[in-house]
């Protein structure tokens, strides 16, 4: 089976792990979809921004658009299976620095509308939604600042865009081709045919306790990832944070991450992101050639205990990308989530990169 064609078939879900009562709503293309309740987002810990909606393709998409408007623009993406929670210690400090900051949450994540098909969620159908976004948010002139798959979409957004960008952070993340997410990872990632999803019962604490997949070679880390994700009956977004921030959020911060998925039913693009990795071929090819064109500034800060922000990773990108020639590349001693253990430093190299390169 060739990378292109790497695609799950079917799937099953237990009509045991769908709560009957949650009102299910349909785009007039004929989307179905949940809509997290809007007590779940009340009195979070750190979250105090003014929520605010557009509609793409019948969806809701949550955003927030704080600093003064004419400021100079730093967009904020994040990836599986945060929201712009994600952001929270980071838009004060780069709106009281006189910044625009806009921070949208994913299609399936955080406050905007969930797609409940598994089959709607496809590596091309969500990079159109980050197109519309983009676009309906009108956009230009953006400092980017991106991290797990808002790298994975973001980058590619600037490949397709790059006259959009003025310049671009990227933290443990990095643009997708021919399902190799990471430099050094086997491209032969595996995608049963058939999906019975549920069959897994253990938390994710549990789960990576007893398994023990970290520090494996990354392709088998990030197999045993898409396989408990597609499997997963309860797929905690506060105990993957935890786990992957090495522990350094406590229980408020795990609650708000939980917050927009009460149940399963709204849970199935945190459950079908990674193996939307394994599907991607080429699709990416012509947005890295781009990219290695890029001449504005591209900034990549990485973490020691994240195989995704890996020194092989850092350099894949710092070689290709003509922008990324002298400027300030850190790696630090933290985990996947960045920006949960060192927001603030995150935000400051930011302001820093922008006035370096101004």
């Amino acid at each position: 089976m060739s990378p292109d064609s790497n695609q799950i078939r079917t799937f099953a879900v237990p009509d045991a792990l769908i709560d009957a009562s949650v009102p299910i709503h349909r785009t007039s293309d004929g989307i179905d979809f949940v809509r997290t309740p809007e007590e779940r987002f009340e009195g979070l810990e750190g979250w105090n921004f003014t929520p605010q909606g557009v509609e793409i393709d019948g969806l809701n998409v949550h955003y927030i658009d704080e600093g003064p408007a004419d400021g100079p623009v730093v967009l904020l993406l994040h990836g599986q299976p945060t929201w712009s929670y994600l952001y929270r210690t980071m838009i004060p400090i780069l709106v009281a620095a006189g910044h625009r900051v806009v921070a949208w949450d994913n299609i399936g994540f955080g406050r905007s509308d969930k797609p409940i098909d598994p089959q709607i969620h496809t590596y091309p159908r969500h990079v159109a939604w980050f197109h519309q976004i983009f676009d309906a948010l009108e956009l230009d002139d953006v400092t980017l600042f991106c991290q797990d798959w808002g790298g994975v979409l973001g980058l590619r957004l600037v490949g397709d865009s790059p006259e959009r960008f003025s310049r671009v952070v990227a933290a443990n993340t990095g643009l997708v081709r021919n399902a190799a997410p990471r430099a050094g990872m086997s491209s032969g990632l595996v995608l049963p045919e058939e999906v019975h999803m549920g069959t897994e019962t253990r938390p994710f604490l549990q789960a990576v306790t007893e398994d023990d997949p970290i520090g494996r070679d990354p392709g088998a880390t990030f197999q045993w990832w898409i396989n408990h994700c597609l499997h997963s009956a309860d797929l905690s977004a506060g105990q993957i944070v935890f786990a992957l921030s090495r522990g350094t959020i406590g229980p408020e911060a795990m609650t708000a991450y939980d917050a927009p998925f009460p149940s399963f039913i709204y849970q199935m693009a945190p459950h079908l992101f990674p193996a939307m990795v394994a599907s991607i071929g080429h699709d990416n090819d012509e947005a890295w050639e781009a990219l290695g064109r890029f001449t504005k500034p591209f900034l990549y800060l990485g973490g020691d205990f994240d195989d995704n922000g890996s020194p092989a990773v850092q350099r894949t990108h710092t070689e290709h990308i003509p922008g990324a020639a002298g400027q300030a590349h850190e790696r630090f001693p933290v985990g996947h989530f960045i920006q949960e253990e060192i927001g603030p430093d995150m935000a400051d190299r930011i302001l820093r990169f922008v006035a370096a390169t101004s």
